[in-house]
């Protein structure tokens, strides 16, 4: 299976990169500005068809997360992604019977329609949490919270439309903003800060609440037409760590057919290491555990196959500055 690395070429420059630039330029910031160190000009933008790579997008983000007149840009970009969605993928999109319906558009056409994040779905007997993960590389804090803005824009634009009555809760990586209004002015749907990762809450009866309008067999006729999915370089990574918990490095480094000294080298490019990935998917379960199911420690580190609870509290700690009582109490 291939999959996308941060320098791969994959992103239409059309749909990603140009209206950031141009939302920049309404704002008074001009385009060589937003532009600086991607070595890209703002001529490369229109000509179709032009694929930037996640590197090149990435600086632009942070170039445009630097002034102070683009802050709110990150929630309108959600908006105009949400309207390019529907040109290009209308027919799958909107004719999902629900939202779990949707999970699997998403899961066989992410790199088209979600190409920053892949989903992790854990649930309960009642609620169901769909945790965001980088697909491609680790991103800078400052763009991860662009990215988050844009998602949680994107989510309520699109079930503003399709399911009005479904409710859930947005959970952001990050402490609450100073600009907080902006949350208050651009988002419908519940939010909260100060968690591990970015995540969308909801009942499992929500989960499969139809939608209305849709022709479900039109999308059921897609999916059994489309090919394995790509995935990014994390997504790929993520997948292996889950399926195979007690591989080495050098054992998913084959399997992603590659010496463990160039995956070592890949990793890096991607701003992360083998270990901190395999402790974001062991993060998240924990967490997931611990607030939502109400494990102990004894059941969280059998669950996770750690040989003691004191080897389980240690990496509880590394992982979050904290321990599990701490988040029991909240």
């Amino acid at each position: 299976m291939s999959y996308f690395e941060c320098q791969t070429k994959q992103l239409a420059s059309r749909y990603f990169a140009l209206p950031l630039v141009e939302l920049a330029s309404q704002r008074g910031v001009h385009a060589d500005v937003i532009l600086k160190g991607s070595k890209l000009f703002y001529t490369d933008l229109h000509a179709n068809p032009t694929f930037i790579s996640y590197e090149q997008f990435e600086t632009i983000v942070s170039n445009l997360v630097s002034q102070a007149s683009c802050q709110e840009v990150s929630f309108i970009y959600g908006q105009y992604l949400l309207n390019t969605l529907i040109s290009h993928h209308a027919e799958l999109l909107f004719n999902c019977h629900n939202i779990q319906q949707l999970l699997k558009v998403l899961l066989l056409k992410g790199l088209d329609i979600l190409p920053f994040y892949h989903i992790r779905k854990l649930q309960t007997e009642t609620s169901c949490h769909l945790l965001f993960s980088p697909a491609i590389a680790e991103g800078k804090p400052a763009v991860t919270r662009f990215l988050c803005e844009t998602m949680a824009s994107l989510c309520c634009g699109y079930l503003k439309w399709r399911s009005p009555e479904t409710t859930l809760t947005l959970q952001f990586p990050y402490t609450k903003p100073k600009q907080v209004a902006q949350y208050l002015s651009h988002m419908h749907l519940a939010y909260s800060f100060d968690h591990s990762d970015f995540a969308v809450v909801m009942s499992n009866q929500a989960l499969a609440q139809q939608q209305i309008g849709t022709f479900p067999y039109l999308v059921a006729r897609q999916l059994k037409a489309l090919p394995s999915p790509q995935r990014g370089f994390l997504a790929q990574l993520h997948r292996l760590q889950l399926k195979y918990p007690k591989y080495h490095s050098e054992q998913i480094a084959e399997m992603m057919g590659m010496s463990a000294a160039t995956f070592k080298r890949k990793l890096k490019l991607h701003q992360t290491t083998f270990i901190n990935e395999k402790d974001r998917l062991h993060r998240q379960q924990a967490m997931f555990y611990v607030t939502e199911q109400g494990y102990s420690n004894e059941q969280i580190a059998t669950a996770l196959q750690f040989s003691d609870i004191t080897n389980f509290r240690r990496a509880f700690k590394r992982w979050t500055g904290l321990t599990p009582s701490y988040f029991r109490k909240i």
